[in-house]
């Protein structure tokens, strides 16, 4: 396990193994993959650490169990966070969920006023405008 250089652009599995090579942190031309050529070099397998929180939950209670937690045809719970008096902290929706149910989700768990920022890797970013 190893803490990435902090830039954003570090979260891309390549760029993360050029900072821990040292190098700039910039992603790689493929191919070849870092599973066929990664960190020095090595075949490297690479997880973010949300893939690393659910193996014991998945090991204790199936497969099965986590891939039902999904909506839309996806698999799994997905986390966020949100910041803000009422109930800040990591928060978890179901994989395939729709970034209005999100926003949702997220505005009921949190106490938010006014502003708010969030983050989201968007599949596709027309939904996020759509209204009912």
């Amino acid at each position: 396990m190893r803490r990435g250089a902090g830039a954003y652009i570090c979260g891309e599995e390549s760029a993360m193994i050029e900072s821990i090579e040292g190098k700039r942190g910039m992603p790689r031309l493929r191919p070849p993959f870092v599973a066929q050529v990664g960190l020095f070099g090595r075949p490297t397998l690479e997880h973010n650490m949300e893939t690393l929180y659910w193996i014991r939950d998945i090991l204790d209670k199936g497969s099965k169990w986590f891939a039902d937690k999904g909506v839309n045809g996806r698999k799994g719970l997905r986390s966020f966070f949100c910041q803000g008096g009422k109930n800040p902290g990591v928060h978890l929706a179901p994989a395939g969920t729709t970034v209005k149910h999100s926003l949702m989700t997220m505005l009921e768990a949190c106490w938010m006023v006014m502003n708010f920022m969030v983050t989201f890797q968007v599949e596709h970013p027309g939904e996020f405008c759509q209204h009912p």
